[in-house]
Order: structure tokens, then sequence, then C-alpha cells
């Protein structure tokens, strides 16, 4: 048992910058955008070492899911980091494959960190929306998060209802 959770240490220590930075990512959007005050935590993706050790199918799946406390309404989250050039109008945010199999899902939010004129932002983009797997930054303006967290239910209803 100490040797596999030094292990799983020790991958966490040599594991690539950008995933950990999406982790870090994953943390913030879970608990400061959509923290449990308002929203009941369903599922959580599983980490890199996880996966390592046994593959979860279920790791495919958006990255959280929640329930707006005292509903029935479910949503699913997506998060990416996407470090574009700052001279690039044009964010990649997914693979076309990603978007096909995001947009299989109901209710289903692209939470994107990615750089703007203003530096970096935070969008919310329903994947219904979505036609393509990049945007340019004048398509992802709707979608800019304007305010501190944490995201209130009612935006969320907006799209889904």
């Amino acid at each position: 048992m100490l040797k596999k959770h030094l292990t799983n240490i020790w991958k966490d220590l040599i594991k690539n910058p950008d995933i950990k930075d999406g982790e870090r990512y994953e943390d913030i959007v879970c608990n400061d955008y959509f923290p449990a005050s308002h929203y009941d935590l369903i599922h959580r993706t599983h980490d890199v070492n996880t996966n390592s050790i046994r593959f979860i199918e279920s790791s495919k799946w958006p990255d959280l899911w929640f329930r707006i406390k005292g509903t029935k309404t479910e949503f699913r989250i997506e998060c990416k980091m996407r470090n574009n050039y700052t001279d690039s109008n044009l964010i990649n945010i997914c693979t076309d494959d990603q978007l096909q199999r995001y947009k299989t899902f109901p209710n289903t939010f692209i939470m994107l960190y990615a750089y703007s004129d203003n530096g970096y932002d935070d969008y919310l983009i329903p994947v219904k929306e979505m036609r393509f797997k990049g945007m340019y930054l004048n398509q992802l303006h709707p979608y800019l998060i304007k305010y501190d967290p944490p995201i209130f239910p009612g935006l969320i209803t907006k799209y889904i209802n």
C-alpha cells in the first residue's frame, strides 16, 4: 500500500505542467464557479494517475456533472485552458471528435480559460451552440463571464430551458 502511495506521489511530481494546470483549473471551476452551496456534484472525471493504473471509461465524459440544488436540473461542464497566441483571434477549443462526443450529453457547457484582448478570461459556452471545434474571440464575447464566481443557477437555466 505504501509503495502504491509513493508511486502516485512520484507520478504527480513528474506530471506534465499542462496537466497540472488543467487539474488546478478544474478545481477552480468546481469549487469557486460551481460551489456546493448552489450545486450538487454528481460526477468528476478521474485524474491521470488513476487512469494510468486502469482506464475508467467515464473519463471520456465531460469533466464535471452538476445538479442545481433543490431541482432536478442537471448539466455538465468540460474545462479547457487554451494558451492561444496573442496575435490570433481563433481559439481551437477541442478536437472534432471531442465536440461530437460532448454533444451526446444533454446540457453540456465548455468552461474555457483563454487569452483575449484583456488578458485571460473565462467563458461559459453551451456546446449546443458550437458549430466548429474553434471559435473566434468575437464569437466568444457573449459567453464571457464578466463577474467574480460563483456562476448562479439562472445563467445555467437560461441556456438549457
